[in-house]
Formats: C-alpha cells, sequence, structure tokens
C-alpha cells in the first residue's frame, strides 16, 4: 500500500494561510467597522379567524420569500446597529387570492456573543414596518422586531448567517369576529465586513 501522507502537505498549509490571513484580514474584536450583506427571507405568516357569529374557526398558512440588503455599524465586539430593507420575490395563491409580503424595513439592534472567529451567535431587537397584500386590498403595520441567530466564517471578513426572526404580531376584533396574524421569517444571510477605518 503506497504511502498518502504526502497528500496532508497542502491541506495542512492551506489551513495554515488561511489561519495567518484570517488573522490579518477579520476586524479585531475591539475595532469598529461597517458591515453589508444581502439576505434572502423565508416568511411564513399565520392566520388565525374566529367568527363570533356562526362559531366557526379557521387558519391560513401564507408563505413568501424576499430578497433584501443589510447595512450595519459594529460599534464593539458585543454590540451593532443595522437597518434592513426587503423586497418580495414570490406570491401565494390560494383558491385564486394573492397573498404576499410586499416589502419590509427595520432597525435592528444586535447582541453579538463571540465564542471564537469562527462562531457568533447573536440576538436582535428593532423596529419595522411591513407591507401585505390580500388580492386588491394591502396595508402597513409597524411592530416590534426580534430574533436570534448564528454568523459563521472560517475567519476572513465574510460571513454567513442563519437567523429567525418575529417580524409581525397582531390581533384584530371586531364585532363579528377576530384575526390574529403572526409572521415568521427564516433568513440566510450574505455578509462582507469592511476593514476599520
Amino acid at each position: 500500500m503506497m504511502n498518502r501522507s504526502w497528500l496532508l502537505v497542502p491541506v495542512l498549509g492551506t489551513l495554515y494561510l488561511n489561519g495567518v490571513s484570517a488573522n490579518e484580514l477579520y476586524p479585531h474584536d475591539n475595532v469598529q467597522h461597517m458591515y453589508l450583506g444581502l439576505s434572502g427571507a423565508f416568511v411564513d405568516v399565520d392566520a388565525d379567524v374566529v367568527d363570533f357569529d356562526t362559531l366557526a374557526a379557521g387558519s391560513l398558512s401564507i408563505d413568501n420569500t424576499l430578497l433584501g440588503v443589510i447595512v450595519g455599524y459594529q460599534l464593539h465586539e458585543n454590540f451593532a446597529f443595522e437597518a434592513r430593507g426587503y423586497g418580495n420575490t414570490s406570491d401565494e395563491t390560494i383558491d385564486g387570492i394573492d397573498f404576499s409580503v410586499d416589502s419590509h424595513f427595520s432597525v435592528l439592534a444586535r447582541g453579538i456573543l463571540p465564542l471564537n472567529q469562527y462562531f457568533r451567535p447573536y440576538v436582535l431587537l428593532g423596529y419595522g414596518k411591513s407591507r401585505a397584500s390580500i388580492g386588491g386590498f394591502s396595508d402597513d403595520d409597524n411592530d416590534i422586531i426580534y430574533g436570534a441567530g448564528l454568523a459563521i466564517s472560517n475567519g476572513n471578513r465574510v460571513q454567513l448567517e442563519l437567523e429567525w426572526m418575529r417580524i409581525y404580531d397582531e390581533s384584530f376584533s371586531t364585532g363579528s369576529g377576530s384575526l390574529s396574524l403572526k409572521g415568521d421569517s427564516i433568513n440566510l444571510n450574505l455578509v462582507y465586513h469592511f476593514p476599520s477605518p
């Protein structure tokens, strides 16, 4: 059998060089810097309806995909501010009626727990505005937004983020019934961290 340990040399060399370049490229934890990212959001809105006259109840789930941009500034290794804007890329049609989350804009604070240069869990809290359409009717809603995520990086300036966010939580009541809407979003972000000034 042929000795193949020499195959480890380029692999170990690549890992070593990647570690060296990561130390040179990745913004130091305490240094302030700006970041910019692309985000794909997979939104699920659950609607629960109750008719007081007939005591009938029903539920509906609406799925949409949005594409957005993230602009942020990291002030400290544990804290950042960011703004996000999303636009709709898909609608859902149920019984001939189009349902969609047309747009979503938010301003968020990010609390970061830097475990190491590879994994950084974080929480998000902020304020957002969503616009939704049902058939030809559309409405805007402002709401508190919260969520959690995990940033994954090999130590360089680009990181991949996976996160969950609650972007919509409203209940409406009229004389004839009630409607409860909850919107959750699973986001996949690709973020670039700029060099510190």
